[in-house]
């Protein structure tokens, strides 16, 4: 099980970056955060990020992703996993899913860590529904 922390405190940065039109955020390095990052730059959420040290704290710098290197795009996301409200989707369910998200891609809290749900396709596991992105 994942903590919520750490996964409101991304989207809610990258989520004011986007509306103050900068190019780039500061978060502290941890592994979920990188766990996270790294789908979210699979996915095209985001350009790149890359570690840095600054007063001997370590941070990750995140870059959006720009269209014509002036409008950040970011993607509707939605933050579906809340403790009240925990939605187990097993594999029949994802193949379900599958066939009717077009390009929206679900994220899978799984025993194997944050997955895309095409990831767990391939392994045949299913897991907690975690975040939904639209694209």
């Amino acid at each position: 099980m994942h903590n919520l922390k750490f996964c409101n405190k991304l989207i809610s940065l990258l989520t004011l970056t986007y509306k103050q039109n900068n190019l780039w955020f500061d978060i502290i390095l941890t592994k979920n955060i990188f766990s996270l990052l790294t789908l979210f730059q699979s996915t095209g959420l985001i350009s790149y990020f890359y570690i840095f040290i600054n007063n001997s704290n370590k941070f990750f710098r995140v870059f959006l992703r720009y269209s014509n290197l002036e409008i950040p795009v970011l993607f509707p996301i939605f933050f579906y996993f809340k403790p009240s409200h925990k939605i187990s989707v097993n594999l029949k369910s994802l193949k379900k899913f599958n066939n009717n998200l077009g390009s929206s891609i679900l994220i899978l809290s799984t025993n194997r860590g944050l997955l895309l749900h095409s990831d767990c396709l391939k392994f045949g596991i299913g897991g907690l529904l975690y975040l939904i992105i639209y694209i």
